[in-house]
């Protein structure tokens, strides 16, 4: 320890940063989540940067959107959560003839809605997310550059949460649009998660349907499902099963997810967490 100049630990809500100054060099030791692998490891800078290079290509400064910092940390505490939720008197039932509605990049589509300036960036974006050697970074842009706007640990430091205030609000609105919609019909909502809904009844079909920016679709039909809470649930479509469980658990460890059955969700045995014991100044597993 005696040539440690400092060293500091950041307990971010989904992270633990270390940053160590010894001697002559600077180390800084970052423990997350990896990455979604869909998105190939980008992160949200790297997309936000992209995002902004994009704009820079339609005439759009994006920076020019920047409120002051202290505005944008008020602004992020008003953004409202995701709408994420359950019918607990559905919970370890069974059900047939249960459809997914989804919303096309919902949150870069409120952001495309609210401030039209980017729209046609985002839009450009959105169209090519598909396209060979950029659908990774594409993807990201969509999904990444959200959480990064409104982000106290990078270089925007909350100056564009007014932009993801935008987003969250549309999709919750589009979202809360579509459930009394399909309450009006007849349909049973099953869960609701972020930027979708599980229902069941007759393929429902509206306003609003259609491939591009901002619409939805039923992009899973005629499922059987079933739920253990609104972070776990299967299903079965065309034959396929498909168990959807946030974060890991032990079962991962001895059964890779593809080869999951029926019913396996049940049997996840205990989450693999770890938090920052700030006491003891350790990486600790939750169990412990």
């Amino acid at each position: 320890y005696e040539h440690i100049n400092t060293y500091r630990v950041i307990d971010h809500n989904s992270s633990v940063e270390i940053i160590l100054l010894y001697a002559t060099y600077n180390f800084r030791w970052e423990f997350r989540r990896d990455y979604k692998k869909d998105n190939d490891g980008i992160s949200g800078r790297a997309a936000f940067t992209q995002f902004k290079k994009v704009c820079q290509d339609f005439g759009v400064d994006i920076d020019s959107f920047r409120v002051s910092s202290d505005d944008g940390q008020k602004i992020k505490t008003t953004i409202p959560r995701a709408i994420l939720d359950v019918d607990k008197k559905i919970l370890d039932c069974t059900f047939e003839n249960v459809h997914h509605i989804d919303i096309h990049s919902a949150y870069m589509a409120g952001i495309a809605d609210t401030f039209p300036l980017l729209y046609k960036p985002i839009e450009y974006i959105y169209s090519r997310r598909k396209e060979p050697g950029k659908s990774a970074t594409y993807k990201a842009i969509l999904t990444h550059s959200f959480g990064y706007m409104q982000s106290e640990y990078s270089p925007v430091r909350y100056q564009l949460s007014h932009l993801s205030k935008a987003a969250m609000v549309w999709c919750r609105n589009q979202i809360i649009s579509l459930t009394n919609k399909l309450i009006a019909t007849g349909h049973k909502i099953l869960m609701r998660n972020t930027d979708g809904i599980w229902y069941q009844g007759e393929i429902y079909h509206g306003e609003g349907e259609g491939n591009c920016l901002g619409q939805w679709e039923n992009d899973h039909t005629n499922c059987q499902y079933r739920a253990k809470s609104v972070g776990c649930y299967e299903y079965i479509e065309n034959g396929i099963y498909t168990p959807v469980a946030r974060g890991k658990y032990e079962l991962d460890k001895i059964k890779p997810r593809e080869e999951w059955e029926w019913g396996d969700i049940y049997y996840t045995g205990q989450a693999i967490q770890y938090f920052y014991n700030s006491t003891t100044e350790k990486l600790e597993k939750e169990s412990e």
